[in-house]
């Protein structure tokens, strides 16, 4: 299943921090449930300055663990 993760993820831009809105958009939701989903604390995110930044690895956790607990996505 790692495997078919890191498959997954080569449609990601290749840095250890990513924008929520590259997330997001990777994901197929709204870069607001990222922000939710990080406030919520079901993936892990860090702030530089004023900026929320995801790590890559993060997201593969978040999809290894299949950490959907059917919250709406929409806004």
């Amino acid at each position: 299943m790692a495997r078919d993760i890191e498959l997954l993820m080569d449609g990601m831009p290749d840095r250890k921090l990513l924008k929520p809105a590259e997330v997001a958009a990777f994901l197929g939701v709204s870069a607001k449930t990222i922000y939710r989903w990080c406030d919520m604390g079901l993936m892990e995110s860090v702030k530089l300055n004023r900026s929320v930044r995801v790590p890559r690895a993060s997201v593969v956790n978040f999809l290894s663990c299949g950490k959907d607990d059917g919250f709406d996505s929409e806004e």
